[in-house]
């Protein structure tokens, strides 16, 4: 499961970098879908069936579609609701759990769709249900 997630990361992340491409052409929404098809496999592979039923048969999506899909799935396996990892996370560690830059998370925290904890010297600090709580919220 935890080589699902990994892989499940990163494909979030490269699409947040196609989210940002100033100007998509369909070649990037069929690539969206592509992304989003190979997730069902690798769901079914990891014996995730629900999840394979419902990503397999997206044909096109936009970058912001196929990343909430993703982050959607991630918010639903096991081990994010049950987290074996204890603690806080920083403001690099709380990107990279959202596939998302350092700087995009910043915005977040800006705009008012996260309210961080301050650590040690004023950082940010952030939980993972925090984090998992804006997936949630953030998906629909």
């Amino acid at each position: 499961m935890k080589d699902f997630e990994r892989w499940l990361r990163h494909r979030a992340t490269e699409l947040s970098e196609l989210r940002a491409h100033p100007d998509p052409d369909m070649q990037v929404f069929e690539d969206c879908a592509t992304v989003v098809r190979e997730t069902a496999d690798q769901a079914a592979d990891a014996g995730l069936l629900d999840v394979y039923e419902r990503l397999k048969s997206v044909r096109f999506c936009s970058p912001r579609d196929a990343r909430a899909l993703l982050s959607s799935v991630l918010a639903t396996l096991p081990s994010n609701s049950a987290s074996s990892e204890v603690g806080f996370l920083n403001a690099t560690q709380a990107a990279d759990y959202l596939g998302v830059t350092r700087g995009s998370l910043y915005g977040l925290v800006e705009r008012g769709r996260l309210t961080p904890l301050r650590g040690p010297r004023r950082r940010y600090r952030f939980t993972r249900e925090m984090l998992d709580e804006y997936i949630k919220t953030n998906s629909a």
